[in-house]
């Protein structure tokens, strides 16, 4: 059974900042426990240096934004703590999978080190993320609701990896549990529709409640107006791809239509010389009619503009290829990002009973 916990670390009383954050990486890169360093991955750190990257983020963050935190509020980094049910899962793949969970949980935008543990029954995980983004503009939020999100996030990552997890934690008052509810009858078994279906739930409630902490749109009208900017800005990148592909078939139709009325040219030049007679036309009928659907094709094209010459039109259709290259990078991530906020507005709406056209403002009235 994978259990989760999300801890905050701070420097303690008469403790630096250097100090706590080292302190707190040591306990989990312990050669003891992590078998001589063999369990340990990071992602945009070196594990040997980590604890100086994370205080150097952290310097730089201070230095763009000028701002300052007061000790008892700096959180220096987050741990998260990974465990397994004992002989489900191997070291390796047990820092696989926190090695994920960090990464799905973060985005990518925190540099953290997944330390696997192996000195107790259960393996276990202890990832550290830095509080600081990698680009050291922004921390972390933590949110309201934070611990449930990160649990069903690794219930999910189990599931799919074939592990059990606890089914409704009962914590004491020491932090730590009571027991775990009812077991699933076979936990190693295929789950249930009903299971799935709710554990999907849970999972896209605790993406939307993350999602709408994270970016700052506690406020439903700045979500809306997000939504909006987002789909209006996928379907103008689509308009631009649409232009750009339709000037590079009018392109490459030019090109085309060029070469065959070089090549023609010649055939009619000789009909013209030949005042145009019938036995030429005979014998020469199907070069000259190709001359004249590249002549009329170029018509069509250029729309009473003159031909350009055939370097021209070659380097217009480099330009044009390279533009839509670049145009399809931008096009796939205004796609994901309105899928996303107009997924996680409509989970607002469903929930806050705003699917409705005009439901809201009748609400409010």
């Amino acid at each position: 059974m994978a259990t989760t916990t999300l801890l905050q670390r701070h420097a303690g009383e008469g403790e630096t900042i250097a100090e706590a954050i080292r302190d707190c990486l040591d306990y989990g890169k312990d050669p003891e426990k992590t078998e001589s360093g063999k369990y340990i991955s990071a992602y945009e750190c070196d594990p040997a240096t980590v604890a100086d990257e994370f205080l150097l983020a952290k310097a730089s963050y201070a230095a763009m934004t000028g701002r300052e935190q007061k000790k008892e509020n700096n959180v220096l980094c987050y741990q998260i703590r990974q465990s397994f049910y004992p002989g489900e899962i191997t070291p390796k793949e047990a820092n696989r999978i926190g090695y994920e969970l960090a990464m799905r949980w973060t985005k990518g935008r925190h540099a953290f080190i997944v330390t696997t543990h192996t000195d107790k029954q259960h393996i276990h995980c202890h990832i550290y993320y830095n509080s600081t983004t990698l680009d050291c503009t922004r921390k972390f939020r933590n949110f309201w609701g934070s611990s449930f999100a990160l649990r069903r996030l690794s219930d999910r990552l189990c599931l799919e990896n074939g592990l059990s997890i606890v089914e409704n934690p009962k914590p004491r008052s020491k932090g730590k549990y009571r027991n775990y509810g009812e077991w699933q009858k076979d936990r190693k078994g295929p789950f249930s529709y009903q299971d799935r279906l709710c554990l999907a739930i849970d999972t896209a409630l605790a993406a939307t409640l993350a999602y709408i902490q994270d970016n700052n749109l506690t406020d439903y009208e700045q979500l809306a107006q997000k939504a909006t900017e987002a789909a209006d800005r996928f379907h103008a990148i689509s308009e631009q791809v649409k232009h750009t592909e339709q000037a590079m078939k009018t392109n490459a139709g030019l090109k085309a239509a060029t070469v065959q009325y070089a090549k023609t040219r010649p055939v009619f030049e000789q009909y013209k010389a030949t005042k145009y007679s019938r036995k030429f036309l005979a014998e020469h009928e199907a070069d000259l009619e190709l001359y004249r659907a590249a002549q009329a094709e170029m018509r069509s094209l250029l729309g009473g503009a003159k031909l350009p010459k055939m370097d021209v039109l070659k380097e217009e259709g480099r330009k044009l290829t390279a533009k839509k290259k670049q145009l399809y990078g931008e096009y796939q991530k205004a796609r994901r990002d309105m899928q996303e906020i107009v997924t996680i507005k409509a989970n607002i709406d469903t929930l806050m009973g705003y699917a409705e056209p005009g439901r809201k403002q009748e609400k409010e009235r």
